[in-house]
């Protein structure tokens, strides 16, 4: 279901959406990485109980290649996928190229050609991460899989959600409709997430970096209501910022505001010893093994291996076998995204 309006006095076709598919794709990034979503982690946990071993697999076999499935939102750009049921959308994905489908799955992650040439080709750029090469070299059976995993979770598991939480996302969709028409869009936008600014001529969005959007670009903003993704700040983006999208956070249940996330608990507890800050400030400067750390900060090797196995179990580091060497790479994504873990906290 979606609304619209034109935005006369900015030239800006708006539009909100409730999307089921969109809410089965949040459920599963919950799922991925429940310890961070407060607002949802007792629907979480109760899931887990009910899911079997293979299906929990899955879930962290495909988040690790969709950024956690927010990759896989991005199919709905495709306006086509709006007004129709997750059964159909599923279908629609089924039948487009393998060259967008995992371009979008990949969040874009991987340039257009480069997946090109690895499906036509069996051509991998150097400069593509393994555990995508590993997608890319069983393309077809991959995309098969995957299809039939988001048909399994939905129709066993996901199916029954919808009863509860779509009328009060359908809702939350009319209001806040009405609610943008009174009042400016970049207003409204401002009102969506205290980590979005909005001046004169841009709109800054604080995420793990600073992404700005020049107003006098955009000429389409999308506005899709949400029961899960908080407390993310979701931003979806084209290339020529002409078209933004922005969830509108529902919460469906209580929870308590005050209680730390897990994971980011644990990330803050694995960065606060110098031994592991001497780690990452080495790995920040090039891949390594444990050989050349335990060289390089004068320890022993079981000493080192017991600090990586901290900061890897945290997604601090990543490990690549390189011959008969295993080299760790640091997450920048994670380093950048420590003030972010703060804030998400605070603004919950």
């Amino acid at each position: 279901m979606y609304l619209t309006y034109f935005d006369r006095d900015n030239d800006i076709n708006i539009y909100f959406l409730y999307s089921p598919f969109h809410e089965l794709l949040g459920s599963l990034h919950v799922l991925s990485k429940h310890e961070h979503h407060m607002p949802r982690q007792i629907w979480a946990e109760e899931m887990i109980k009910k899911l079997p071993t293979e299906i929990k697999d899955k879930i962290l076999f495909y988040a690790n290649v969709t950024s956690n499935f927010l990759g896989v939102i991005g199919f709905l750009e495709n306006k086509k996928l709006w007004d129709i049921s997750i059964s159909e959308c599923i279908g629609e994905i089924a039948n487009i190229s393998e060259v967008d489908f995992f371009y979008t799955i990949f969040n874009g992650e991987i340039d257009k050609q480069s997946i090109i040439n690895a499906i036509n080709s069996n051509y991998y750029n150097s400069s593509i991460p393994n555990k995508y090469v590993e997608c890319l070299k069983g393309h077809k059976e991959y995309k098969k899989q995957f299809i039939i995993f988001l048909k399994e979770y939905y129709y066993n598991y996901f199916v029954n959600e919808l009863s509860f939480t779509e009328p009060i996302l359908i809702r939350k969709l009319k209001r806040e409709f009405e609610r943008c028409k009174e009042i400016s869009v970049y207003d409204y936008i401002h009102s969506l997430h205290p980590r979005i600014e909005v001046t004169d001529n841009k709109i800054n969005f604080h995420k793990y970096k600073l992404f700005e959007v020049n107003k006098e670009n955009i000429n389409q903003v999308i506005f899709k209501v949400d029961s899960y993704i908080i407390p993310h700040l979701l931003l979806g983006m084209d290339e020529n910022q002409k078209l933004i999208s922005l969830i509108i956070p529902t919460y469906i249940t209580s929870y308590d505001d005050d209680k730390l996330p897990k994971d980011t608990l644990n990330i803050f507890k694995a960065i606060a010893d110098e031994t592991r800050m001497k780690i990452i400030r080495n790995l920040y400067r090039q891949p390594m093994s444990t050989q050349k750390l335990a060289d390089r900060l004068n320890l022993t090797e079981a000493c080192i291996s017991k600090h990586l196995k901290i900061l890897y179990n945290t997604d601090i580091v990543t490990k690549i076998r390189d011959g008969n060497y295993i080299n760790y790479h640091l997450n920048q994504r994670i380093i950048d995204s420590l003030v972010l873990y703060i804030y998400e906290y605070i603004n919950q």
